[in-house]
């Protein structure tokens, strides 16, 4: 009686190496979605032949090892490295991030120039980390290492946990305001209203006349201190009048909250604004 065929089933399991991370204090929850990341061709074959998988996550890449090959051999001891392209995705970064304001920028992260998990001299990438760029877009890469003082395999390896971290651009809000020209005829009878989620007043100055590009008249005002740009704002704001002298009735327009995309440096101010158009 003929015997069915054996089969033989090998699986190879893989821990992993290392994790790296963007964040960003913009968000919320401080994760960096916005930067898709790819392994240049060499990477993807050295990768392939020291036997490590990669895995891209939203907020940045990993590897893992196949923990039965033998990394013993001196060919595994010689520094090599292993380098992840990346390139922004969306298009108002420059404007929420504290950076040089452009839309052509290079950066570079590597493991070599760190002594810790942050892949950067300072608490944030700052303004020295971004490189001007005749190629369009905010692009760079990240550099991983395995070097003899710091192996990512072998005996002496340990886990590691890279990160990169932006911070948000600090910003005043600003608010012009056009269309009803009774309202901007008094627009010295308004005052703006703006409480945080702690119930802190959050303080503008006085209505200023403003004339638009176009010629319009509307009026402005500008919050007295300056803000960390946010993806999420737990504020209450709105534009008011109270019934009085002059005024034949209450009046009072909820306001959208600062947008990325309203970002500018501002002359008159001499700092970045987040600049909103209400329409009266």
């Amino acid at each position: 009686m003929e015997q069915p065929a054996q089969t033989y089933r090998h699986t190879t399991q893989f821990g992993s190496l290392l994790r790296f991370f963007l964040r960003h204090d913009y968000y919320a929850d401080g994760v960096c979605r916005d930067i898709r990341f790819i392994p240049t061709p060499e990477t993807v074959r050295n990768l392939q032949n020291y036997r490590i998988r990669y895995r891209i996550h939203p907020d940045g890449f990993e590897l893992a090892s196949d923990l039965q090959h033998d990394y013993s051999h001196p060919v595994f001891t010689s520094e090599q490295l292993f380098q992840f392209d990346f390139i922004n995705q969306n298009p108002h970064f420059q404007r929420f991030t504290d950076m040089p304001m452009t839309t052509a920028a290079t950066l570079q992260f590597d493991t070599a120039e760190s002594t810790d998990e942050r892949l950067h001299a300072e608490a944030f990438a700052t303004h020295a980390n971004f490189i001007p760029s005749t190629e369009d877009g905010i692009r760079g890469s990240v550099i991983i290492r395995h070097q003899p003082e710091r192996p990512l395999w072998g005996p002496d390896a340990k886990y590691y946990r890279y990160y990169a971290r932006f911070a948000p651009r600090i910003v005043k809000f600003k608010y012009i305001f056009y269309g009803n020209p009774v309202f901007l005829e008094n627009y010295s009878t308004f005052f703006m209203d703006c409480y945080d989620d702690l119930e802190n007043p959050v303080k503008f100055t006085e209505p200023r006349p403003f004339v638009l590009r176009s010629g319009e008249e509307s009026f402005s005002c500008t919050t007295e201190e300056m803000f960390p740009m946010q993806d999420r704002w737990k504020l209450r704001m709105a534009l008011k009048r109270i019934r009085g002298n002059r005024v034949p009735f209450d009046y009072m327009k909820t306001l959208p909250t600062p947008q990325p995309e309203g970002i500018l440096y501002d002359e008159n101010e001499k700092a970045f604004v987040a600049q909103q158009f209400v329409k009266l």
